[in-house]
Formats: structure tokens, C-alpha cells, sequence
């Protein structure tokens, strides 16, 4: 891939483990932005390094991260 992923950190999936384990607001909203920085954030640069490959060969399958 031209535009190299660096993958999750380890703290994206405990941050994902411990939200299976408490899936309520009142126990996401004070860990906002660990998600938003440790799962979000590298969803959308994963959704973007897979669109910059797709626009290659598949261009109609890109879509906005």
C-alpha cells in the first residue's frame, strides 16, 4: 500500500473490551475521547489507506472514511 496503516494501538482494543463489558452512556461519555483518538482516528486512516489503493483499480468502490 502506498499509503501505509500503522494498525490499532493495544489501547484501542482494551478500550473496546472494557466497552463490551460497560456499553452505557454514563460510562462512554467521560472515555470519549479515548475513543475518539484511540479507534476512531485509526479507523478513518485505515478507511483512507484503503481508499487510496481502491482508486486504483476499483474507483467507484471509494467512499468517505
Amino acid at each position: 500500500m502506498a499509503n501505509q496503516f500503522p494498525g490499532f494501538p493495544s489501547t484501542a482494543l482494551d478500550f473496546l473490551r472494557k466497552l463490551k463489558r460497560n456499553n452505557r452512556r454514563s460510562w462512554f461519555q467521560p472515555r470519549k475521547e479515548i475513543f475518539e483518538s484511540e479507534v476512531r482516528r485509526p479507523m478513518i486512516e485505515l478507511v483512507t489507506a484503503v481508499n487510496v489503493e481502491l482508486m486504483r483499480f476499483a474507483p467507484r468502490y471509494v467512499t468517505p472514511p
